[in-house]
């Protein structure tokens, strides 16, 4: 079960709705909540996502987060390091 939810069918289906009202594209609202194109398409698929993901869409379906998050980081061998 999800956060607050029924399932994640549910939650898919509101985002849907979200997207036809604001004509967003699934992949541009994923990158927005998520950074994750596919977040929409796994919803619909029954990804059950986590709770901060919940939250984070309920807040989008809400207005409240108009700007993506920042790119994630990644770091490890091969990766240039930052100075101190």
């Amino acid at each position: 079960m999800l956060w607050g939810m029924s399932t994640p069918t549910d939650l898919a289906a509101r985002v849907r709705h979200h997207l036809t009202l604001t004509k967003e594209s699934p992949s541009g609202f994923g990158r927005r909540v998520a950074n994750d194109p596919h977040l929409v398409r796994q919803l619909e698929s029954g990804r059950e996502p986590r709770r901060r993901t919940v939250e984070r869409i309920e807040a989008a379906l809400r207005g409240e987060i108009t700007e993506p998050l920042p790119p994630k980081r990644i770091t490890g061998p091969n990766q240039p390091q930052e100075a101190a």
